[in-house]
């Protein structure tokens, strides 16, 4: 169970999980040559692995374009940084950076260990002021210069 933190929160402010972009009907019939392109190379080299993980990879891909984002609560206090209901102590934050790229400016936070060491929060400079991040961050964590990574990249240029 975990301890709920009873510290003032220092910054809080509710985001998307990510920005949604509409899809024409052009976009999925792209989706779909791609898809069955990919399939007739799978048959033709022999593969057919590659072609199961081509429709499994367009099917995921289709099911998140219908997935509405949801909404984060977030809050940062002296102890870390709750996004829902899930606290990050500071003591597991190896560093933090803020990336404006293209249209979106997002909060990248690296952490110490685990799985997804990556948290990247999408962030409205209309609600919230960056320098009100950056002050609060410089106190608990080092701001370390990030890419952004190169799956976002691609996902943001497929529009996915």
């Amino acid at each position: 169970m975990e301890k709920e933190s009873r510290k003032p929160t220092l910054l809080s402010w509710k985001t998307l999980e990510h920005v949604h972009r509409p899809r024409t009907k052009d976009w999925y019939w792209g989706l779909g040559l791609t898809t069955i392109a990919g399939i007739v190379i799978a048959i033709l080299i022999g593969n057919a692995l590659i072609g199961v993980m081509i429709v499994i990879i367009a099917f995921t891909i289709l099911l998140y374009t219908f997935h509405p984002p949801i909404t984060l609560n977030i809050a940062v206090n002296e102890d870390g940084i709750k996004i829902n209901n899930k606290m990050y102590p500071f003591e597991n934050v190896h560093a933090y950076d803020i990336h404006d790229y293209k249209e979106e400016t997002s909060l990248f936070i690296v952490l110490k260990e685990g799985i997804s060491p990556l948290i990247i929060i999408p962030i409205n400079k209309d609600i919230i002021a960056l320098d009100d991040i950056h002050e609060i961050f410089q106190e608990f964590i080092p701001q370390e210069h990030m890419r952004t990574p190169l799956i976002h990249q691609i996902m943001h240029y497929l529009n996915i």
